[in-house]
């Protein structure tokens, strides 16, 4: 799932890692209502809180679905349970098997806006994209908080509705412009878009808040040196190249595309250093 981190759901570019936020914000709800619920089986919430645990991590969600099973046999009326358990098979990529679940969960308990966002991040993730939208729209009614909208944005991508999902992105960024999620969404928005202004300005902040050995690093420099030379601003792109062979100087494909970028400015001198240092590369790595 996005185990989407920030990583940057963007960054790390697949429109699953804004499934991980997704899922591991819905997994927030059962724990919160579990709280709150009275003559909830003691043993049940046990096991619900264990699997909502273990869901968390590839390794032991095979225990979780389990232990969700277990829970469900003791409640099988909890809506919390059931959309826990859409949340591990949608860890599993076992999507087809998440939508009943998290069907069940909404028809126990239909106001409840995560249910409506995991619903869409299921049905986004089997294609069924207008189904999705409608998801997402009834969420968006329920809960203005921006998650159920930037989820709305990532349908639209996989719509290849980029305008629309850039349009929603740009408000969403002038609401909360330190909001690292929605700055790389918003990122990937303007690349498809070729707005590349828009591409450097949340690349530059997004750079701010990761390390250089980390690698999304590295994909940011790269996102940024592409709207350089889009720009046709080459001395910028090689300067963001350069930089990533400062912290990695053995990347192959950084030197690659430092020799492209010299091409497009004429760079002579440029051209036959990076021509060398790729023949340097390769000569080392061919095989004895």
């Amino acid at each position: 799932m996005l185990s989407k981190a920030i990583i940057f759901g963007t960054v790390v570019r697949p429109v699953r890692v804004a499934a991980f936020v997704c899922s591991f914000y819905v997994a927030l709800a059962p724990l919160q209502t579990c709280r709150a619920a009275e003559r909830f089986n003691p043993e049940a919430k046990r096991l619900l809180l264990q699997a909502a645990k273990e869901g968390q991590t590839m390794g032991s969600r095979g225990a979780a679905l389990k232990h969700i099973d277990q829970a469900l046999a003791l409640e099988p009326h909890r809506a919390e349970i059931w959309a826990e358990k859409a949340i591990i098979l949608d860890g599993l990529e076992e999507d087809a098997e998440a939508l009943p679940c998290i069907e069940m969960a909404l028809k126990i308990s239909p106001k409840v806006t995560t249910y409506w966002t995991e619903k869409a991040h299921v049905l986004n993730s089997l294609k069924r994209h207008q189904e999705a939208l409608a998801a997402v729209d009834t969420a968006v009614k329920l809960d203005t908080t921006y998650y159920a909208r930037l989820q709305r944005t990532e349908i639209l991508m996989a719509m290849s509705r980029f305008a629309e999902a850039e349009s929603e992105l740009n408000a969403l960024v002038a609401k909360q412009p330190s909001n690292l999620v929605i700055r790389a969404r918003h990122s990937d928005a303007a690349r498809r878009m070729g707005h590349w202004d828009a591409v450097i300005e949340d690349s530059t902040f997004l750079l701010t808040t990761v390390k250089p050995e980390s690698y999304s690093y590295y994909s940011l420099l790269e996102d940024r040196a592409r709207a350089y030379i889009e720009k046709k601003q080459y001395d910028k792109a090689i300067a963001d190249y350069k930089l990533g062979l400062k912290h990695s100087p053995d990347d192959r494909k950084l030197h690659a595309a430092l020799l492209k970028v010299y091409k497009l400015k004429g760079d002579a001198q440029g051209v036959r250093t990076e021509t060398q240092a790729l023949k340097e590369f390769d000569d080392d790595f061919k095989p004895l």
